[in-house]
C-alpha cells in the first residue's frame, strides 16, 4: 500500500485511512495512508489501497468522499455501530450491549468495555442534530470466485452504506477506519518509531492504534482508567480533555489533602463541563477511596479519567483498593505503551554535539565578561584572536 498525496480541496481536516489491523497487507505497506476524496480498493496493484488477501476481489470496492452531511442518531453501546462510533446509517445495525473489544497486541495499547458490577453500561448525552464528514463505501462485484464481496460495516455485510469517521470497516483479514490526521498528535507523547522499508515499526504504531482507541473512547460518557507511565497518561488525559470537554481538564494528583482536590475539581468540571483527572489512582488511602466513590455517585454526569501506575484489579485481590471503586471506574480501560529507550547516536556524532555545546556556551560566557570585545576576549581565553573569530563564525553559521 503506498502513499497517497490526497489533495483536500473542500475539506475543512485531513483524514487518514488507518490500518488497524494489517495481516493482510504486503511487507512493504504502511500503517496508513492520506486520504483522497475517492479510494479504490482490491488485490489487483492498480488500486490506490492494495490488500493481499485471498478473500479480497481484484477490484473489490471504493471509499467515496460525500460532504459533511447531518447526522443525529447516537449509539447508546460502546462498541460502535452508531452515528457516536461511525457505524452504518444505511443498515441502522447494532451490536450487542453485552461487551465490546478493542484488543491490540503485546505492547500495544488495548481498549475494552465491561459491563461491571455496577449494573450500568456507559451512556451518551443525547447528540443535537450534527454535520458530518460523510463517505460512501461502494463495493463492487467480485471478479473471481471465492472473494468476499462488500465490508463488513459496523458489523453488518454492506454493498453500499455511508460511512463517518473511526467506522471500523472490515474487508477481508483487515480493519480500517477513517480517522481524522489531527487525532494523531498524540503520537508526539510516544516514541515516534521508525521506518524499515517503508513501513511503521516500534513506538509509533502502538501510539497510533491508541490515538484511534481514545477518540473511540472519548464520546462515551464512561470513566476511564489509564494504566501505564505517568507521561503518557497525562497526554492521553489531554486528549480526552480536547475531545470531549468544553472546559479542559482538572487535573488532581496524590497528596496529603487528596480529598479537598478531588472535590474541588468534580465540582468545577461539573460546572464547565470538563473532564476530570485523578492521577495515581492506585496511591488513594482508604479514606480517600470512599471520598472519591462518594463524588463519583454524587457527580454521576461529569467525565472522570483515572491514572494507575498497577493494574487495579490486582489491588483489589490484594486488598489494597475498593471492589466498588475499581467497578465504578474501570468501565473502559486503556493499556498505555512505555516509551521506548531513545538508541545511543553514534560516537562521533555525540561526541561533536557535546564539543559545539562546550564552545557555543564558552564563547558566550568569555564574550560578555569582555562586553564583546574579542581583543580582550582572546587574551583572557588563551585563544589568539584569528582562532576565537574563526571559532565565532563557525558557531554563528551552525546557528
Amino acid at each position: 500500500m503506498g502513499t497517497i498525496d490526497g489533495k483536500m480541496t473542500h475539506r475543512e481536516s485531513a483524514f487518514d485511512l488507518f490500518v488497524e489491523t494489517d495481516s493482510a497487507l504486503p511487507t512493504d505497506g504502511a500503517l496508513r495512508m492520506a486520504m483522497p476524496d475517492r479510494v479504490t480498493i482490491g488485490s489487483h496493484p492498480s488500486n490506490q489501497f492494495v490488500l493481499s488477501d485471498p478473500a479480497i476481489a481484484p477490484f473489490h470496492g471504493t471509499l467515496e468522499y460525500l460532504g459533511a452531511r447531518p447526522f443525529a442518531t447516537a449509539s447508546k453501546f460502546p462498541g460502535g455501530g452508531g452515528a457516536r462510533d461511525g457505524g452504518p446509517t444505511s443498515t441502522g445495525a447494532r451490536p450487542p450491549a453485552s461487551s465490546s473489544n478493542f484488543a491490540g497486541r503485546d505492547g500495544e495499547p488495548s481498549l475494552r468495555f465491561t459491563d461491571t458490577g455496577n449494573g450500568r453500561l456507559p451512556t451518551e448525552a443525547p447528540a443535537a442534530p450534527r454535520v458530518v464528514p460523510t463517505w460512501r463505501f461502494h463495493g463492487l462485484p467480485a471478479t473471481h470466485e471465492g472473494a468476499a464481496v462488500g465490508a463488513l460495516v459496523g458489523g453488518v455485510r454492506v454493498m453500499d452504506a455511508e460511512v463517518h469517521e473511526l467506522t471500523p470497516i472490515v474487508l477481508g483479514a483487515t480493519r480500517v477506519a477513517i480517522v481524522a490526521r489531527e487525532r494523531f498528535a498524540i503520537v508526539s507523547a510516544f516514541e515516534r518509531g521508525r521506518r524499515v522499508g517503508g513501513r511503521v515499526v516500534g513506538g509509533a504504531v502502538a501510539a497510533e492504534r491508541l490515538a484511534v482507541a481514545v477518540a473511540r473512547a472519548a464520546r462515551q460518557r464512561a470513566p476511564v482508567v489509564l494504566h501505564g507511565p505517568s507521561r503518557a497518561r497525562a497526554a492521553v488525559a489531554l486528549e480526552f480533555a480536547k475531545d470531549s470537554a468544553k472546559a479542559g481538564l482538572f487535573t488532581v494528583a496524590a497528596s496529603p489533602d487528596v480529598e479537598a482536590h478531588i472535590e474541588r475539581a468534580f465540582t468545577e468540571a461539573s460546572a464547565s463541563e470538563g473532564v476530570v483527572f485523578v492521577d495515581d489512582v492506585d496511591q488513594l488511602t482508604p479514606i480517600a477511596q470512599a471520598s472519591f466513590l462518594r463524588l463519583l455517585r454524587r457527580f454521576e454526569g461529569t467525565r472522570v479519567v483515572v491514572g494507575t501506575a498497577q493494574p487495579l484489579g490486582a489491588l483489589v485481590v490484594e486488598g489494597r483498593f475498593r471492589r466498588d471503586l475499581r467497578d465504578r471506574l474501570a468501565v473502559i480501560v486503556l493499556e498505555l505503551p512505555s516509551r521506548a529507550a531513545e538508541p545511543p547516536q553514534p560516537f562521533a556524532q555525540a561526541k561533536a554535539a557535546v564539543v559545539d555545546g562546550f564552545e557555543r556556551n564558552y564563547a558566550t560566557s568569555v564574550l560578555a565578561w569582555s562586553d564583546g570585545h574579542v581583543a580582550r576576549a582572546a587574551k583572557k581565553s588563551g585563544l589568539n584572536r584569528a582562532s576565537l573569530y574563526r571559532l565565532l563564525e563557525r558557531l554563528d553559521r551552525a546557528r
